[in-house]
């Protein structure tokens, strides 16, 4: 005959909080677990900058990556609306994406535009450039789009806006896409953008 004791309350108590204790434990563990971050973003005003990574990576490691690639971020006074440009001057802009330079030429109608990715960026990229090539929009009309490329990440990218004139507002933008070696690797890209007012 099998005699079934029953547990006494003392002790059954003390069974239950130490059960709570060890649910709690596993709880806090699992909350610790780091969180992953797949996209990493610079953004400076005037470009913007994008990773998608393959697989995710500890945000403390995502935040010195980022850290790394702001370094020469502009201030705020930087960063602009439309820049009033004159016949025969150019204008350079510089942040931690890359360098775009406009020069204009009034007796040819023309904006002619260049853009490197700076030197922090073409580290990170083990891959060719493919540039969609540059849009711009005369007076809100858009223009036809300058030739893409594709192209070591070195490349000093280049094109023309034609057919300007003074008295004009002209838009551009461009779109480039790369591939990155940030943790397990992914797709980059950056978008530079902008807006000049012939005077």
């Amino acid at each position: 005959m099998i005699t079934i004791r029953k547990m006494p309350i003392a002790l059954w108590s003390v069974v239950v909080a130490l059960s709570l204790v060890l649910v709690a434990a596993s709880s806090a563990s699992a909350d610790t677990t780091p969180q992953l971050v797949r996209v990493i973003t610079v953004s400076t005003g005037s470009s913007t900058l994008t990773l998608h990574l393959d697989n995710g990576i500890p945000a403390s490691t995502a935040s010195k990556v980022k850290q790394k690639l702001q370094q020469s971020v502009p201030s705020a006074a930087a960063v602009r609306a439309a820049d009033i440009m004159f016949c025969t001057t150019g204008r350079s802009y510089t942040d931690s994406n890359g360098t775009l330079h406009l020069a204009r030429f009034c007796s040819l109608h023309q904006l002619r535009w260049d853009y490197r990715i700076s030197a922090a960026v073409q580290a990170i990229i083990v891959s060719n450039v493919h540039e969609y090539g540059l849009w711009y929009w005369i007076n809100g009309t858009r223009q036809p789009q300058n030739s893409p490329h594709t192209v070591p990440r070195d490349y000093l990218f280049h094109g023309t806006m034609s057919r300007v004139y003074t008295g004009q507002t002209v838009d551009y933008q461009d779109y480039m896409t790369f591939r990155h070696n940030v943790g397990t690797g992914g797709t980059g890209s950056i978008f530079f953008y902008g807006s000049i007012q012939l005077t």
